[in-house]
């Protein structure tokens, strides 16, 4: 058979006609993106979205009220501490900010697991690994992580999102055929690469519609196969990394490699959310210094995901879901660090949302959760009840519209009365 005729018979048998969705990245999902940002070690929200002045004849709950006053911009108020004027002003109006959730445990690894999952039962899976099962088709990393490894409820496995150091590596991924990234010249010819693809089709494809073959082994044909071809996608994912304006923060610091990461896998449809974990947060001593560092990664983080979302055209897709295990004690220990304390805050933003710029839920002035009326918002510690991260979670998934989608069903959270968080006519 003649080199023509064999790449034209080996094309009327190719997997492009047969499973063209095995070609390429899902370009059909058209939902919401997700990054839950985790403030690891547990956040203090009396210095970030639940300020607190300092109660006279009581002991000072933070420092910077000595000298300063709460700040307010729109409905929400704010410390002045850190990096947090800039972060506020800019993006109030995407906010929805939800205090006084009580976690109800000071344990590291039981914060982490309730207000990622809502629930404080190993085995659930996080927010953004329901997301990511619910809604998948061929991308090639539906779930994206950082260096820690959220819950994934078996769901789903997730893709860790590789540093500055690594792009190489994913480039020779992407471009097998190239002697070098850093060179245009090619093991093989183009048309005789496409020959090699095509006869690999053309033996793998029986195997993958053959039912006497296992389940198991039909899919590892299938992600083989799939393998071996690109749609430009992944390329188009490093070029975005490559290309994008980060604002001048060196992508060598690895929250801002993930936030590039994170928007330009979204952008190039290879991925569709993200759990991350930005540390520093367990400050039991010199609280004050180290919680300022900590709370500016996560803001300049947050706000980087922002900007490339609006570089890239997807702001309007995109959710990013704050929050940590716990908060911090309203008081200072004998090292001028605070303990872990289990009312803490989260923070819910969309780009010009009707439900921006608002906040429910509360705390007191020693930072004890009010109770909420989950039908007005308002505080109620007589009959109301205290938000928990079940409320928010549950709340979240019908936001990214997976509550009603095997995932969610499966994990349920139990949860007899929901907020009504998005309400856009009332607030706390």
């Amino acid at each position: 058979m003649k080199r023509r005729d064999f790449l034209k018979a080996t094309a009327a048998a190719s997997l492009f006609a047969s499973s063209p969705s095995l070609l390429k990245a899902a370009t059909s999902y058209s939902g919401k993106f997700l990054v839950t940002v985790h403030a690891a070690g547990g956040w203090d929200p009396t210095s970030f979205c639940d300020p607190k002045m300092n109660v006279p004849g009581e002991r000072i709950i933070n420092n910077w009220a000595s000298t300063l006053s709460t700040q307010t911009v729109g409905n929400i108020n704010y410390a002045p501490f850190a990096d947090n004027d800039a972060f506020f002003r800019a993006h109030y109006q995407k906010m929805l900010v939800i205090n006084g959730i009580d976690v109800k445990s000071n344990s590291h690894s039981t914060g982490t697991m309730n207000n990622l999952t809502g629930i404080k039962k190993d085995g659930y899976p996080s927010l953004a690994a329901i997301v990511a099962a619910s809604n998948k088709t061929e991308e090639l990393m539906p779930w994206l992580t950082g260096t820690s490894r959220p819950k994934s409820g078996k769901l789903i496995a997730p893709s860790t999102i590789a540093g500055s150091g690594a792009l190489n590596s994913l480039r020779r991924l992407a471009k097998p055929n190239l002697y070098s990234t850093t060179r245009t010249d090619t093991y093989v010819q183009d048309d005789e690469l496409t020959l090699i693809r095509q006869y690999r089709q053309n033996k793998v494809t029986p195997k993958i519609v053959d039912q006497t073959e296992l389940a198991k082994q039909r899919a590892q044909f299938r992600n083989y196969l799939a393998s071996t071809f690109s749609d430009g996608s992944f390329e188009q994912y490093l070029n975005l990394i490559e290309s994008a304006d980060t604002k001048g923060l060196s992508t060598s610091n690895r929250y801002y490699n993930q936030a590039t990461s994170i928007i330009a896998a979204f952008k190039a449809g290879v991925s569709l959310s993200a759990d991350i974990a930005i540390g520093g947060f367990d400050t039991h001593g010199n609280h004050d210094v180290r919680h300022a560092n900590a709370l500016t990664n996560v803001t300049t983080t947050v706000d980087l995901l922002w900007y490339l979302a609006e570089q890239f055209g997807i702001q309007d897709r995109l959710v990013v879901h704050m929050a940590s295990e716990f908060g911090r004690t309203n008081r200072y220990n004998d090292g001028n660090g605070k303990d872990h304390w289990s009312i803490t805050s989260g923070i819910i933003m969309s780009n010009n949302p009707g439900w921006g710029n608002r906040v429910v839920g509360a705390s007191d002035a020693a930072h004890f959760a009010h109770k909420i009326n989950f039908n007005t918002l308002q505080v109620d510690n007589t009959s109301g009840t205290t938000i928990e991260p079940k409320h928010v979670m549950t709340a979240l998934r019908q936001h990214m519209n997976v509550d009603s989608q095997p995932a969610s069903v499966k994990f349920d959270l139990s949860t007899s009365a929901i907020p009504d968080f998005f309400n856009p006519s009332m607030m706390t």
